[in-house]
């Protein structure tokens, strides 16, 4: 029973080896509050989840399920603020707010992301809250929790347009309410103002493709379920999956357009959510290419929203019928994503090479995207990485946390010994005479 729930279901993100990103948020815990700040100016991820990580690891330690328990945390809190959306917001009763609620958990993009120890399941929550709060205009919470979801992912500012623009498309009295999200970026503003006075990263290469036209079509099935390019046992489902959420983006704007007016504001409200972050990814893109699944979970519950706001206002047939059909396709998806997206076993190599290691062996690694995980399973001040040049190496990789003396281009002289480990999960050892 236990293997099953480890190895077939969502719990086995859980208890998987920590990736090289989930490293660098741990090495980051291990700064100062103030380095945090600084570094984090320095990287791509503002600097609220490191706080509140560093903070937690303090507490509870640095385990890979406790770091990736603070997300979960997150997560379910997120799953009651859909909730008081389904209740408060949208006025779904009886049984069906609870079928609902079973899309929000078996989302594919947001349990996966609530048992990494990433900023996501974080951002996801603050989205909801601010909202939230707007709808129900409670303007001071909605400031804070706006501004702290600014500093915690900066695809948030996708979020504040979105909610300009929704004022802006349904609200009689603007000019009152423009100026909280204006109070918004003002609480932002210092932020933007030291990161400029850093090393602009805004200009150097990034490591996200430009999206394909195959990639377009998908979109609306990305944004709800967090597929990536790669995962090719899932492409018959996304599909499948995306074909039904279109059918009820069509029936949205059938209802959106002949609907009331309350009608209206929401699915306007749930459009512009679900998709104007994407848009407006899409554009930066010509530029430079940002549009990610992961970077867009922020629009996730909003899509989701979507689809049940829909599938209230069809006819009982067709409300069992369709809600059962993308039960089913999420469910199924989720299903294969627990079973087959494992994260790479760097515990079990980095525990076997440290079983026949010596205190004055080395552990080089040759790609510098190794260097944050290695350190987590090794002693970090014997981890170095090898053969490179610290100017050829990117800052997308948390140069941030990787100081020049890092490198090292020669082998220890024996009987000291350097295991030099591969991209593969492979390793040779190696020393000089």
């Amino acid at each position: 029973m236990l293997d099953f729930l480890f190895t077939k279901t969502p719990l086995s993100f859980f208890t998987q080896s920590l990736w090289r990103d989930e490293a660098f948020s741990y090495i980051m815990t291990k700064q100062s509050i103030a380095n945090i700040f600084y570094l984090s100016a320095n990287d791509y991820t503002p600097p609220v989840h490191s706080l509140l990580l560093k903070f937690w690891v303090w507490i509870f330690g640095p385990g890979e399920i406790v770091l990736r328990s603070m997300s979960l945390i997150f997560y379910f809190a997120s799953a009651y603020v859909f909730y008081l959306f389904l209740t408060n917001i949208f006025k779904i009763k009886g049984h069906w707010k609870y079928a609902y609620m079973t899309l929000f958990f078996l989302n594919p993009m947001l349990h996966y992301f609530a048992f990494e120890a990433r900023t996501y399941s974080l951002v996801v929550l603050l989205t909801l809250m601010s909202f939230y709060f707007l709808l129900k205009k409670n303007y001071r919470p909605y400031i804070v929790t706006a501004a702290i979801g600014l500093y915690t992912h900066y695809f948030m500012a996708f979020i504040v347009l979105t909610q300009i623009l929704y004022v802006f498309l349904t609200e009689k009295n603007k000019k009152k309410l423009y100026k909280y999200p204006v109070y918004v970026f003002i609480l932002f503003l210092p932020w933007i103002l030291f990161v400029l006075n850093q090393n602009n990263i805004a200009n150097d290469p990034f490591w996200i493709s430009a999206i394909s036209l195959g990639g377009l079509k998908l979109i609306p099935a990305v944004l709800y379920s967090g597929y990536e390019n790669g995962f090719y046992y899932l492409n018959e489902i996304v599909s499948n999956l995306n074909l039904t959420i279109y059918l009820y983006i069509f029936l949205g704007a059938l209802i959106l357009f002949k609907g009331s007016s309350k009608n209206k504001k929401w699915f306007t409200l749930l459009f512009i959510w679900g998709f104007l972050p994407t848009l407006l990814a899409l554009v930066i893109s010509i530029y430079k290419p940002i549009f990610l699944a992961r970077y867009l979970i922020i629009s996730t519950p909003a899509i989701i929203m979507l689809l049940v706001l829909v599938n209230e206002h069809l006819r009982k047939p067709f409300k069992y019928l369709l809600f059962i059909i993308l039960f089913i396709q999420t469910f199924n998806f989720a299903g294969l994503q627990a079973e087959n997206r494992q994260k790479p076993d760097y515990r079990n190599t980095i525990s076997e090479i440290k079983s026949q290691s010596d205190s004055s062996d080395l552990l080089y690694v040759s790609s510098e995207l190794d260097y944050h995980v290695a350190q987590y399973y090794f002693d970090e001040n014997r981890v170095f990485i090898y053969g490179k040049s610290y100017d050829d190496i990117p800052n997308f990789v948390g140069k941030a946390l990787i100081p020049q003396d890092s490198i090292k281009n020669t082998i220890p002289v024996y009987p000291s010994k350097a295991f030099i480990l591969y991209p593969e999960l492979i390793y040779d050892v190696k020393s000089s005479f």
